[in-house]
């Protein structure tokens, strides 16, 4: 599913379900406080410039990599830090289908360039292009993610010259895109803490990590899952929030620390390192058994595991 499409799916189920006035746009938030039984949150309207104060009994900052509550929260943490790799994104409509239309093509080297593509809807293809950079600045990102950011393809087409399928025109898909967008893949370390007060955080925003195997959204679905249960068990509470900090943080951490060493590119990896010239068979580089032992360690890791999942208790 398209992550546009889904988003518009929880907007309508939380106006149905809470209220049409339950969700408010042009709301920067700009400071808090934390007082004896709620906090006060204040709002600037970045268009007009209306100020205005609003109550809770809590703050569940998930307001993304940049996020304004971790800022407040961590004064002195910096930029977010460069991997070295600038990814390059972007969907393009089609009437054909890749392969069967639930396929994904991973190719490349992941310590040059490398490509992964795949439908998001039957005639949507949405492909990332991954490309590390020579002796980068590994600490502080070249500036502040934007996703927002328009690459070119004139940059981008000669950096993967030599990607070629017999079944499927990658050049002509990625032409083709309706917007192409440039960023430097990034993270942030991990805090010894999420929760302050009656403040607390909830994905990218507690836990930005590489984009592998869709960690950002499914380890953001994980936080959500853990407040409900938290909050379930001890109330909107203090006890509330600091019960979900100690469940999910540790958890995610080492999500964030093994997306840094560890991921499905270890596959691109091991292909390359043993045919670096190419291959007619898969099959004649890696074995069947070896490719689902690095997927398996990859979703044990992130906690993603079907087997670990099943055994958590339902939230309804």
């Amino acid at each position: 599913m398209h992550r546009g499409n889904f988003q518009q799916l929880l907007l309508r189920h939380i106006r149905h379900e809470i209220g049409e006035t339950s969700i408010r746009l042009s709301q920067k938030l700009v400071a808090f406080r934390s007082v004896s039984d709620h906090v006060e949150v204040d709002f600037v309207n970045p268009s007009t410039g209306d100020q205005n104060t609003e109550l809770a009994k809590v703050l569940v900052g998930a307001d993304g990599i940049n996020s304004t509550v971790r800022k407040i929260l961590y004064p002195d943490e910096g930029r977010p830090l460069w991997s070295g790799v600038t990814i390059w994104r972007g969907v393009t409509q089609t009437d054909k289908l890749l392969l069967d239309g639930r396929s994904l093509i991973v190719m490349g080297d992941p310590n040059d360039v490398q490509l992964v593509m795949g439908h998001v809807s039957k005639n949507v293809i949405n492909w990332t292009c991954l490309v590390r950079v020579e002796d980068p600045n590994m600490q502080i990102s070249p500036a502040a993610p934007d996703w927002n950011n328009l690459g070119h393809i004139e940059d981008l087409l000669p950096l993967i010259s030599n990607m070629k399928l017999n079944f499927v025109d990658i050049h002509h898909i990625i032409q083709s895109s309706m917007i192409i967008n440039k960023f430097p893949m990034t993270d942030r370390n991990t805090l010894p803490r999420w929760t302050h007060d009656r403040v607390t955080l909830l994905g990218d925003a507690a836990h930005p990590m590489y984009p592998y195997g869709g960690n950002g959204a499914s380890q953001a679905i994980l936080d959500a899952r853990g407040l409900i249960l938290s909050f379930r068990q001890h109330g909107v509470t203090l006890q509330g929030l600091q019960a979900y900090d100690d469940l999910r943080r540790p958890a995610s951490n080492i999500v964030v620390l093994a997306s840094r060493q560890y991921s499905c590119d270890e596959i691109l990896k091991v292909v390359h390192e043993r045919a670096p010239d190419g291959f007619e068979h898969l099959s004649d580089v890696i074995s069947s058994a070896e490719l689902e032992a690095i997927m398996s360690n990859s979703k044990r890791v992130a906690g993603l595991h079907a087997e670990q999942l099943n055994q958590e208790p339902p939230l309804f």
